[in-house]
């Protein structure tokens, strides 16, 4: 949702939450973005669209933003953030959007069961300061974040930011 001067592309994995947001922050003026990687979910997100005539754009692919990647805990069988290759290409929705990760103003995902702490840690280790996390669960919630960088007194460089969720 773009609300100001950056686009935010909500992220989930239903079609029903993802056409929502998205065609609700279309609704509301906001710019409108959807990713999505399974095709099922994908289609009827982009038909639902269609069907009421509303300028969400979608894409169908992962929403780890280039640079990053995951691996899956082998016993825990949970997905952990990774830092990629450097010479990764940008994702298509990085290309065809002319946004990143860290452009976003509000991210709404909805997490598969077991993937809330990995979704956490992306939004953690890309969205800007202010930028706000909704997240969806399971129980019907949604649970509101915000990324706030504070500088550790002591410390000087890259390594005076850490975040803090309100």
């Amino acid at each position: 949702m773009n609300g100001g001067s950056r686009p935010a592309i909500p992220s989930v994995n239903g079609a029903a939450a993802l056409a929502s947001f998205a065609s609700l922050a279309a609704l509301l003026g906001f710019e409108a973005y959807g990713i999505e990687i399974e095709d099922a979910l994908y289609r009827a997100s982009c038909q639902l669209a269609h069907d009421f005539d509303l300028p969400v754009r979608f894409s169908h692919e992962t929403f780890l933003p280039s640079g990053y990647d995951f691996y899956i805990d082998g016993i825990a069988r949970s997905r952990h953030l990774i830092r990629a290759a450097a010479d990764v290409p940008q994702r298509r929705w990085e290309h065809e959007w002319g946004v990143t990760s860290e452009d976003l103003d509000v991210v709404y995902v909805y997490p598969w069961p077991g993937e809330t702490e990995f979704v956490e840690d992306l939004f953690d280790a890309t969205a800007p300061e202010g930028a706000l996390l909704m997240m969806g669960r399971d129980d019907g919630e949604l649970q509101v974040m915000r990324r706030i960088v504070e500088d550790e007194p002591g410390l000087e460089g890259p390594e005076a930011d850490f975040p803090e969720w309100l």
